[in-house]
């Protein structure tokens, strides 16, 4: 009979910072799952934004149904591996616990629930992963030669959802343009705008930068969510008339922070804020 292969689950990453998939994370069965997958006729397929588990309908010359599947006692455990350094920076709800630092600590995404409890249908606890989703190395389960960034725990049973995802939510931070070269420096009456809502940035205050350089500072209001994908709202202008509104336009299109530009170079008002900086 010939094989016929059907999902039995997968697991999808998303990320608001990248407006949906998120391509940084790599996946690999353990060495005991990888025995497992291979004696129950399973098979591991990875993905950009996360990897499925498929199964053989015809398992040792008979047809199997993925309920009777469902029902083994197995738990399957897939290591995850982090291409992007600048993950942490970017990423919200992972800071609240300080002795919960990347090297001594994973991130644990499964369905398994607490003694006595069916499993979960969602691999985090919370709406997005959250801080309760990483766990210390003295409180894990396993030990390791080696550390995964974090693991995926999938325990099967009969009410496995056919697709979990993986979300993680980013950062907001105040949004600071910093006039740094000396033709934007010298501009009349300068401003930042939100050419959609038309919100100006508060400002322009003058700075002292790290390296002793003046800056022109301009922030936003209110925080904004860091994102990869270009924010095409916000533009440079000079002779601005706030009663008017009148303004001449110098660069229509500003970029985003760079993921690792954030800081706290304080200003004379907003000495508590965190900057995602970008020099102009």
């Amino acid at each position: 009979m010939n094989s016929r292969f059907e999902s039995l689950f997968s697991v999808q990453f998303a990320h608001d910072y990248t407006g949906g998939e998120y391509h940084a994370f790599s996946f690999s069965p353990t060495p005991e799952t990888s025995r497992d997958l291979q004696r129950m006729g399973l098979v591991f397929k990875a993905r950009r934004d996360g990897f499925s588990v498929v199964y053989d309908t015809i398992f040792a010359g008979d047809k199997r149904e993925k309920l009777a599947l469902l029902k083994e006692d197995l738990v399957l455990v897939l290591n995850i591996a982090n291409a992007d350094p600048d993950f942490y920076i970017y990423t919200a709800g992972l800071d609240g616990d300080p002795g919960k630092i990347p090297g001594r600590s994973l991130f644990c995404f499964t369905n398994e629930a607490a003694a006595g409890e069916s499993p979960r249908h969602q691999l985090h606890e919370q709406d997005f992963v959250s801080e309760r989703d990483i766990i210390t190395l003295e409180d894990y389960p396993e030990t390791f030669f080696v550390k995964p960034f974090g693991q995926c725990r999938i325990r099967m049973h009969e009410e496995l959802a056919g697709q979990f995802v993986v979300r993680f939510a980013a950062k907001s931070t105040y949004w600071r343009y910093l006039l740094v070269s000396e033709h934007l420096k010298e501009l009349d009456s300068p401003a930042v705008i939100n050419k959609d809502t038309g919100e100006v940035f508060a400002g322009p205050e003058i700075i002292t930068l790290p390296d002793q350089r003046s800056a022109i500072a301009f922030r936003s209001v209110q925080p904004i969510i860091l994102t990869s994908k270009p924010n095409r709202s916000f533009q440079l202008v000079a002779n601005y008339d706030a009663a008017t509104g009148r303004y001449r336009v110098v660069k229509n299109l500003l970029p985003n922070p760079l993921p690792g530009a954030i800081s706290a170079v304080a200003s004379s008002e907003d000495e508590k804020l965190i900057f995602s900086e970008i020099f102009l």
